[in-house]
């Protein structure tokens, strides 16, 4: 992996351009490295993810899910004043911490 850094109009130009392609982003960054006077000079296939590196998106998407659901709940919270009896909120803080805890120990 390597990060770097462009501008939003890079990166559009980016997204444009390997979508025509039919390539994901770093497969057609990839295959761009290898032309060389308008002729590729290697063929290169896109670098199929590892089981792990499957299961991370997943991850990642399951803890986006909770922490939509958690903006949710603040606001439900926060327009009803659910929270505002002394000792609620810090037992729900509490409760949302051993929660995050054991999502942690899951993932490793």
């Amino acid at each position: 992996m390597f990060p770097f850094r462009m501008s939003k109009r890079e990166r559009a130009d980016l997204d444009k351009l390997s979508a025509t392609a039919g390539l994901s982003k770093a497969a057609f960054l990839r295959s761009r490295m290898y032309l060389k006077a308008g002729a590729i000079v290697k063929d290169v296939a896109p670098v199929p993810k590892s089981d792990q590196e499957l299961k991370n998106d997943e991850y990642i998407r399951q803890l986006s899910a909770i922490g939509n659901n958690i903006n949710q709940i603040t606001r439900g919270v926060n327009a009803t004043g659910l929270l505002n009896k002394p000792g609620r909120l810090d037992r729900a803080l509490d409760d949302l911490a051993a929660l995050m805890l054991q999502i942690g120990n899951t993932i490793r």
